[in-house]
């Protein structure tokens, strides 16, 4: 019989409460983010790492673990998109239920975590339930193409939990399992690497200490593959201006980002999908420092106890940039969803040390605001109309939103509204590439070509490698004969990007048309190495053979075509002329 008062009653009451609470957290999540299920993909990623990703849509498992997406290197999330998308479809709604499954997982796992390190009871619900409905949320959980976030925080938190598992009971099935989920956690996004530094604080947590033996024989193999997937990483991400990454500007984005965290985990107003980097010193910058100067203050103060230290740098170690800052954007909302529970400690150790202690209705007001701004920011992520108007409403001088929007209507065949939008962006800023190139691009459709050839060169004029607008352009002037401008074009893009496969296409239809049969041939062998099943190549390589008497090639080739494209009527006929030689 147990004893009312009895320390194992307490604990199981201890027990019944915290399973309560977090059934109540979970019903909060649920009802703040289920709408997202009925969302639609957005025209941001979400079409290059899913719907027109041919990888992902046809289950190709050597592909996605060998090729790059948006300039990223994330397998385990390319396969995971690939699971969904073959067994449900091209419906964003199971993706987005993928999404709410995988944080509410999170919730869970960041509760054991927590835990598990030694966090103040009273801290560890407040910290969970500001994870799980917090603002700065609902971009990785609301947008799908930010399912790599979920993931590999997921696989993360495992690996954090399993390296704590290990140190308590010394089992080398913990050992392993710490690995193997670091190793997909960094599989499913790079910034996995911020397990290094997050082991270390860890370790000091439970054991006093800031590194030892068993520690290091871990983190050895943890670095190991961080190194080396760092290197094949950066390698997909393409040249960048190297001047204007330095030191001084990494140190500013730093302080920006420090400061950006913390101050909206207390106020998350003025969200949005885009921050641009500010231009000069912003205060920002200024806040950060002295968030720092402050939190250090802090642990000086509380220097016997180690958490406040520790949520510190664990929220320091969360946003380590492992890639430098190339894009015109200093932050997102993505990069703080497991910043999140570690500043609410440390806020909360703040409070603690100036004698103020957050009173039930105080959380159930926050608790309150932040429910209903985060309902209210999904929204957004409805579709891509929503996205891009959104951009606009808070940042109108930001191309990016109109180029967006633009692309939305033209997807949707609203074509007077996509110019207009385009017309804007240009508006905004004169030197937006992409912005004139998809008014060249909306003149192409409407059969405009000299038109579009004008804004195509316009696009050129600011960035002569944009190679999009030297394919188009290249293949408008094959199109009205003019080859050597249109080879002219079609060689820059081969030159810049030798896996452009419909460059050797189009090229070699070029010098097909000159009757200059040696290049073509190399081109479409080029274009079909590239593509095996590419019918138009085919049938040009089919006729190539068969007018240099090699029919047997010829017929290999029109076949083959057939194969993927049996209605042919091109081929078809080809095949009936190779019949009669």
């Amino acid at each position: 019989m147990v004893l009312p008062d009895s320390p194992a009653c307490q604990r199981n009451n201890r027990k019944r409460t915290n399973v309560f609470y977090l059934i109540l957290i979970i019903s909060l999540t649920l009802l703040v983010f289920s709408r997202i299920i009925s969302f639609d993909f957005v025209n941001w990623d979400d079409n290059l790492q899913v719907t027109e990703n041919r990888d992902i849509v046809e289950f190709k498992l050597e592909a996605m673990f060998s090729s790059y997406y948006v300039g990223m290197y994330q397998p385990v999330t390319s396969l995971l998109f690939s699971i969904v998308y073959n067994l449900f479809g091209s419906n964003a709604s199971y993706f987005h239920a993928t999404s709410l499954i995988f944080h509410l997982l999170n919730i869970l796992l960041v509760y054991k975590l927590l835990k598990l390190i030694g966090v103040k009871s009273e801290y560890v619900l407040l910290s969970v339930f500001a994870f799980s409905i917090h603002p700065l949320q609902v971009e990785p959980v609301s947008w799908i193409s930010s399912f790599s976030t979920l993931l590999f925080s997921f696989f993360l938190l495992q690996s954090l939990i399993s390296f704590i598992l290990f140190r308590e009971n010394g089992k080398y099935r913990n050992a392993i399992l710490m690995i193997l989920f670091f190793t997909l956690s960094i599989l499913s996004k790079v910034q996995a690497v911020i397990a290094i530094p997050m082991v270390i604080l860890i370790n000091r947590q439970i054991t006093d200490r800031w590194y030892d033996r068993k520690m290091l024989y871990l983190l050895l193999p943890v670095t190991l593959i961080s190194v080396t997937l760092f290197f094949v990483a950066i390698s997909g991400r393409g040249a960048t201006d190297a001047a204007e990454v330095t030191i001084f500007n990494q140190l500013m984005f730093a302080l920006y980002k420090i400061s950006f965290g913390f101050s909206r985990v207390i106020v998350p107003l003025e969200l949005s999908s885009l921050y641009p980097i500010p231009d000069g010193f912003d205060l920002l910058i200024l806040y950060g420092v002295l968030i720092v100067v402050l939190t250090v203050l802090l642990i000086i103060r509380n220097r016997k106890s180690g958490s406040t230290l520790t949520s510190f740098l664990m929220c320091i170690s969360v946003l380590i940039s492992v890639l430098p800052t190339f894009s015109s954007y200093i932050t997102a909302d993505r990069y703080y969803y497991l910043f999140v529970p570690f500043a609410i400690i440390l806020f909360l150790e703040l409070f603690k040390s100036i004698g103020l202690t957050p009173g039930k209705y105080f959380i159930i007001m926050i608790g309150l605001f932040w429910g209903i701004l985060s309902f209210h920011q999904t929204g957004i992520w409805k579709n891509g109309e929503k996205l891009w108007s959104n951009v606009v409403s808070d940042q109108p001088f930001l191309p990016r939103g109109y180029d967006g929007l633009g692309l939305y209507y033209l997807s949707n065949r609203k074509y007077d509204k996509a110019i207009e939008q385009f017309i804007k962006s240009v508006e905004a800023d004169s030197t937006y590439v992409d912005g004139w190139y998809n008014i060249g691009n909306y003149y192409d459709g409407s059969g405009k070509m000299e038109l579009a050839n004008k804004y195509y060169t316009i696009a050129l004029s600011y960035d002569s490698c944009h190679l999009a607008s030297l394919f188009n352009r290249g293949s408008n002037y094959i199109r009205v004969n003019t080859f050597d401008l249109g080879i002219r074009d079609l060689s820059a893009v081969i030159l810049e990007n030798p896996d452009y496969e419909n460059a050797y296409t189009n090229r070699g239809i070029a010098f097909f048309q000159m009757n200059n049969y040696e290049p073509a041939l190399e081109d479409f062998n080029s274009s079909l190495k590239l593509k095996p099943d590419k019918v138009i190549s085919l049938y040009y390589r089919s006729l190539i053979n068969l007018n240099l008497g090699n029919i047997s090639d010829a017929l290999i080739d029109v076949n083959t075509a057939l194969k993927y494209d049996p209605e042919n009527n091109r081929l078809i006929d080809l095949r009936s002329q190779i019949y009669q030689q």
